[in-house]
């Protein structure tokens, strides 16, 4: 792919933001991915994502791109005790109060069910072993640089939080923002004269909750998922999944109260 722009900056380390540094490094010819936590060396769970606690699971188009983007990712991540879905016996899933009956194998893995924080630590791995990646943590966003017009932003102001509080500013072609939950895009916006994005809001009154459970080994039998549904007279919905070898198994309960 020909090189569209010198230096790309993708603030915020998430999952979001690795994916996108990876895509942008072949069209950029540095990514630089600013990061306000301090990263962990392991697979750990850490502030910035909160949800990392909860059971996740990568389904099949998930896991094509990934493996696309980190040839051999989802193998490795196998290797290593991730427990992957090819045969839908392996699966068993109750929607609405119906057993599916479900068999056969597909032609890519139906599932990889890694927890978030292993995930999220390979793929930082394989994002920062790119030649033209960097990443930088403990460094905070404070606000965005423009040319005098104000009509392009040129660049970040951060606070490396890792050097006493020195601020400095990074020129980028283009700067993506994958903070989360904690944007702060549109304040940065409406200072140099740009009108708040239009918000929709929609209340759904769901909450869910994880607990991670040792069970014996073979407990599930063949099985490495168990999804129950919601039905009439019942809104809640339970999943209990492998994760891994040191975490057997997650459940996930989720109730409305509408």
């Amino acid at each position: 792919m020909p090189k569209i722009g010198d230096h790309a900056v993708v603030l915020g380390a998430g999952m979001a933001g690795l994916l996108a540094a990876r895509v942008l490094a072949d069209a950029y010819g540095r990514v630089t991915v600013v990061e306000r936590d301090p990263l962990p060396e392991t697979d750990e769970i850490r502030r910035g994502v909160p949800q990392g606690r909860h059971a996740h699971l990568l389904v099949t188009r998930g896991t094509q791109i990934l493996d696309e983007l980190f040839p051999g990712l989802l193998d490795g991540l196998a290797a290593q005790g991730a427990p992957v879905v090819r045969d839908l016996a392996e699966f068993r899933f109750s929607p609405g109060g119906h057993l599916l009956c479900l068999e056969g194998r597909s032609a890519q893995p139906f599932s990889c069910q890694a927890s978030r924080p292993y995930l999220e630590g390979h793929v930082r791995a394989r994002v920062r072993a790119l030649p033209t990646v960097a990443i930088v943590d403990r460094c905070e966003v404070v606000g965005l640089v423009t040319n005098a017009a104000r009509d392009r932003v040129t660049g970040v102001r951060v606070v490396h939080r890792a050097a006493g509080g020195a601020e400095d500013t990074i020129d980028a072609d283009l700067v993506l923002d994958a903070t989360g939950r904690g944007d702060r895009t549109p304040a940065w916006l409406a200072t140099i004269g740009y009108d708040p994005p239009p918000e929709e809001q929609l209340t759904i009154h769901l909450k869910y909750a994880t607990r991670h459970l040792r069970l014996r080994a073979g407990a599930l039998g063949d099985e490495k998922m168990v999804a129950i549904g919601a039905e009439p007279g019942r809104p809640t919905g339970f999943v209990l999944l492998a994760v891994g070898l040191v975490i057997a198994a997650a459940a996930l309960h989720a109730a409305s109260r509408a």
